[in-house]
Formats: structure tokens, C-alpha cells, sequence
């Protein structure tokens, strides 16, 4: 969130009670749905640097047993 969309959100605060609880409610889940969009995202992440991890690892284990042989 950019802190231009933030003052926008603050000056239309202003605007009375009941605007201001829409407008906490819509903004919370919003953030939420980003946190949990970035959570996803950082799992995604982990599992694809496990996965090349792997992948490293067992051209490392080829790479060994052919020099052994």
C-alpha cells in the first residue's frame, strides 16, 4: 500500500462514524487477503527452492558416484 492510497483512506475517515467502520472493515480484510496472499506466496517460494535444492543435491550425488566409479 502506497502512502498515497493511505491519505486517501484517512481523508474519507473523516467523514463520519459509520463510514469509518465500512472502511476499517474493508481495509482489515484487505489487509488480511494480502497477508495471506504473502504467506502463500513465501510457502510457494520455500517449496520451489526445496524442490531445486533436491535437484542440486542428487546431480551433487550423480556427479559423486560417477567419480567413484
Amino acid at each position: 500500500m502506497t502512502a498515497w492510497t493511505l491519505n486517501v483512506v484517512e481523508e474519507q475517515i473523516v467523514c463520519g462514524d459509520d463510514h469509518i467502520h465500512t472502511h476499517h472493515r474493508l481495509l482489515h480484510s484487505h489487509l488480511h487477503h494480502l497477508r495471506s496472499l504473502l504467506r502463500h506466496h513465501h510457502y510457494c517460494n520455500r517449496l520451489l527452492r526445496l524442490h531445486s535444492h533436491h535437484h542440486h543435491l542428487r546431480s551433487l550425488l550423480r556427479h559423486h558416484h560417477y567419480c567413484n566409479h
